[in-house]
C-alpha cells in the first residue's frame, strides 16, 4: 500500500487537462490559481490558505459525448451547437409521427455548487416537446457538480460561447 504523503505549495497556477467527472463528463480543462497550495494523498485533496480562482472549460466535442448516449431511443439525427449564450440542439423526435425541432437551452449555477442545463424555448409542438425534454434534463442535471472535484469550490458563473462552456469559480480556502 503507498505511503500517505501531504505536500505545501506557496503558490500554484495549474490547468488540469481532460478531467473525468464520476458521472462520465470530460472537463477539457480545469484551470487553479491561488496562493499556499496543501495536497494530501489519502482522500486526495487540494486546498488553499486563501481563496482563489478557477475556471472550467468544456468544448463542444465533450458535451455531444457526455449527452448523446443519455438520449432516448425516440431521439434521432441529434446535433448540438454552442452558440453566445446557448446550447442549441436540432433533432427527429418520434411520438406518433417523427417531427424536426430545434430547443434552445441556457445554464444556470445553483446553490454555488451545481451547473444544469435549462429549456429556454422549443420551436415545434412545444407544448409536448418541453415537457418530454424537461423530463429528460432532470434525470442528467446536475452536469457539472463541485463535489466531485478534489477541492472546495464555489460557482460564480457559466457562460457560452462559440463552441464551448466556461464556468468560473472561487476555490475556498481552508477554514
Amino acid at each position: 500500500m503507498p505511503e500517505q504523503f501531504s505536500l505545501s505549495v506557496g503558490g500554484v497556477q495549474a490547468t488540469l487537462r481532460d478531467v473525468v467527472l464520476p458521472n462520465g463528463l470530460k472537463l477539457d480543462s480545469l484551470s487553479v490559481a491561488g496562493e499556499a497550495l496543501a495536497i494530501t494523498s489519502d482522500p486526495f485533496t487540494m486546498a488553499l490558505k486563501e481563496p482563489g480562482r478557477a475556471e472550467v472549460r468544456l468544448r463542444q466535442p465533450s458535451i455531444e459525448a457526455f449527452l448523446l448516449p443519455q438520449l432516448p431511443d425516440t431521439l434521432r439525427d441529434v446535433t448540438i451547437r454552442l452558440i453566445p449564450g446557448y446550447v442549441v440542439a436540432n433533432a427527429t423526435m418520434r411520438v406518433m409521427f417523427e417531427m424536426r425541432g430545434t430547443a434552445k437551452f441556457v445554464l444556470r449555477v445553483v446553490g454555488d455548487s451545481e451547473l444544469h442545463v435549462e429549456v429556454e424555448s422549443v420551436d415545434v409542438f412545444s407544448g409536448v416537446a418541453k415537457p418530454m425534454i424537461e423530463k429528460q434534463l432532470a434525470a442528467i442535471n446536475p452536469v457539472f457538480d463541485t463535489k466531485d472535484l478534489p477541492l472546495r469550490l464555489k460557482l460564480t458563473s457559466a457562460r457560452i460561447e462559440a463552441g464551448e462552456v466556461i464556468v468560473e469559480g472561487l476555490v475556498e480556502g481552508t477554514p
